[in-house]
């Protein structure tokens, strides 16, 4: 081993100026004494051989778990080359048995680890030997990824994770899926393979990853190195395991939002019979049905699946009202005892906002974001969408825009709320009308991230912001499903997701047959600015338009670090 003092060391780099001063210094000691003296000089010594062996979950493959012992409580500090690219990795907690994961290879490198121990007073110990670690290239059929633009000066620090669900044109999402992080250039540097699909996964609390399935039965929370630390499974999944909690609701579908609490905010769905329910969105005079109803429901549960709220939002809008897509039958599959659902609202995004105790919810297919009092179920705080079709009393709580300058959301995605108390989302923008008005073309379309600010003493909104519209940007991109926009915390910049980028195969051009189109999509980090600087944009899917096969993000997430 070889080890040194950090405290000679800066003397021996600096000279005797330090000796001299400290001569000086101790004039005014009383004594005459060390001020140093009696401090713990003894550096930690390392027992036995460091390992590190790849991680045992073949779920992450591009992680390690080093393992080594101390006499005395210590922290790791790591330096990792793949005699290219250096990082330096300090482990945080003084203990004297480590076993640690390591994280941040990248696939295909082979890594030389350099070992430092360290105790509180900051001796430190090197390790004489390195270790070597090398990693496997990534798997067969791995999403194709194109990095086009990249600012690492410019860029939020950290990685974006997002999930990645490959489609094949007129079949349904095929395994295996993958949640992927990626550094400021695009390189794949973490990433969990896994048979389910993912819909929305985000850092919580506790520092794991909270992960809502596609299946709409089953939450998962697991640690970096994929092991499942906890699980939540629906009434209407059969238990998974033992270790799995159950939840009475039906459902959980789209996004999970962690309350300051530790509370789970979730969306569940019900079915309701309704007599003389519209049948078609383009023609006001089709004949009326008896139609079963999927609405959604606002759930919040406890970790041991207690449920401690819940609100249907088929009591809190108005079910005879349908936006372009509420008569779909997104919901057959999950009810096919009904004989065939509507899709009336698609609520695709829940989040909690503790300023006010309120919830926000997302419905695609009303083209309204709408907030609601937490603790007065049905007690809306204001609707903020387009105003066409809406009844009193309801359309006494739409927003009205206080300036011309001003495009309303239509089958958005994702909102949040930014430190100043905005609401940032994606605005998918598909067909940019309400029944029974004539729908744009896709091809004349475009998404785009959009910043409002909304006074809710006068009823007002204001659009502050936004990125991806003819105004904003010299490049139109149309993704009609799915989709993120984040306010990213340290730089201001704003994360968005192009996730459901639909192309026609046949005509090169965009379009809203999502089951027909070639799928890709777009990770697109701008500075928020006006006009917006672009200064990260990854491409997931292949362009040969010949291939059926193709990739969607649901949702991407900026991490500070891989580590919690």
């Amino acid at each position: 081993m070889r080890r040194r003092n950090p405290a000679a060391r800066r003397t021996w780099r600096i000279g005797v100026w330090p000796a001299i001063l400290a001569g000086m210094l101790c004039l005014y000691c009383g004594d005459g004494s060390d001020p140093d003296a009696g401090k713990d000089r003894t550096p930690p010594e390392i027992v036995g051989a460091p390992s590190i062996t790849a991680n045992p979950n073949p779920a992450v493959p591009l992680a390690g778990i080093l393992a080594l012992e101390t006499n005395e409580a210590a922290r790791v500090v790591l330096d990792v080359t793949d005699g290219t690219e250096d990082s330096t990795i300090p482990f945080e907690g003084y203990r004297t048995q480590h076993s640690l994961p390591v994280l941040g290879f990248k696939p295909g490198r082979e890594y030389t680890i350099r070992i430092a121990v360290e105790d509180p007073a900051g001796n430190r110990t090197d390790a004489e030997t390195p270790l070597f670690f090398a990693t496997e290239g990534l798997p067969a059929g791995f999403p194709p990824m194109e990095i086009k633009a990249s600012r690492p000066d410019r860029m939020e620090p950290g990685v974006t994770l997002f999930d990645a669900i490959r489609f094949v044109i007129g079949e349904p999402a095929t395994p295996p899926f993958y949640l992927i992080a990626v550094d400021e250039a695009g390189d794949v540097v973490w990433y969990y393979e896994t048979d389910l699909a993912i819909s929305d996964a985000r850092r919580i609390s506790d520092g794991n990853l909270l992960l809502m399935m596609t299946n709409r039965t089953q939450l998962l929370e697991i640690d970096m190195l994929g092991n499942v630390t906890a699980q939540w499974h629906s009434r209407m999944q059969e238990t998974p395991d033992e270790t799995s909690v159950p939840v009475d609701t039906n459902a959980f579908h789209h996004e999970v939002f962690e309350m300051p609490s530790g509370n789970l905010l979730v969306l569940s769905s019900e079915t309701r019979t309704y007599p003389d329910y519209p049948s078609s969105d383009s023609d006001p005079d089709a004949p009326r049905e008896t139609a079963t109803v999927a609405g959604d429901v606002v759930v919040e549960f406890s970790r041991d699946g207690t449920i401690v709220n819940q609100w249907p939002l088929l009591d809190m809008l108005d079910p005879y009202r349908i936006g372009y897509d509420s008569l779909g039958g997104f919901w057959d599959r999950f009810y096919p005892e009904q004989g065939g659902t509507r899709d009336w609202a698609h609520a695709n995004a829940v989040i909690y906002d503790p300023e006010d105790d309120t919830i926000l919810v997302s419905c695609r297919h009303q083209d309204v974001v709408f907030k609601f009092h937490r603790n007065d179920p049905g007690d809306l705080v204001w609707l903020m969408g387009p105003h066409g079709n809406w009844a009193s009393p309801l359309s006494d709580y739409l927003l009205h825009p206080s300036d011309a300058e001003f495009s309303w959301n239509y089958h958005q995605h994702a909102p949040m709320i930014t430190p100043e108390g905005n609401i940032l989302l994606f605005d998918n923008g598909n067909y940019r009308a309400l029944p029974f008005a004539e729908k744009l073309p896709a091809s004349e379309n475009y998404s785009r991230a959009v910043e409002y600010s909304v006074n809710g003493n006068t009823m007002e909104i204001a659009q502050v912001w936004e990125y991806g519209s003819p105004d904003s940007t010299d490049e139109s991109i149309y993704a009609p499903w799915i989709g993120d926009a984040d306010y990213l915390p340290e730089t201001g910049n704003v994360l968005i997701t192009f996730g459901g980028i639909t192309t026609d195969p046949a005509t090169g051009l965009p379009s809203d047959q999502i089951g027909a189109a070639k799928a890709s999509a777009r990770l697109i980090e701008v500075r928020h600015s006006t006009p917006a600087e672009k200064v990260f944009d990854l491409r997931i899917g292949n362009k040969d338009l010949s291939d059926p096969s193709g990739w969607v993000v649901y949702r991407s997430e900026h991490l500070k670090s891989l580590y919690p």
